[in-house]
């Protein structure tokens, strides 16, 4: 499975990688698919709360309307 969280819209995607190998099936608005979202907002959301607030907010994920244009270890970064 490959899960797609996009941080600026908090809009999911979900793809079944064995089934369509080249993600051309969009799962996550399927309803049987709810509580396998819900696993992976988790998960997401556990790797990435030791990053800080902008992230996660007691235990969910937020949205994150301003982009991150250089990750921290970007070279030149200013």
């Amino acid at each position: 499975m490959k899960y797609v969280r996009f941080a600026p819209t908090g809009r999911e995607e979900l793809f079944d990688l064995v089934e369509d190998p080249h993600e051309e099936r969009d799962l996550a608005s399927e309803p049987a698919r709810a509580g396998q979202i819900g696993e992976w907002r988790e998960r997401l959301a556990a790797r990435l709360a030791p990053r800080g607030e902008r992230y996660v907010r007691d235990g969910v994920l937020v949205r994150r309307p301003r982009p991150i244009l250089y990750g921290p270890n970007y070279p030149g970064r200013y």
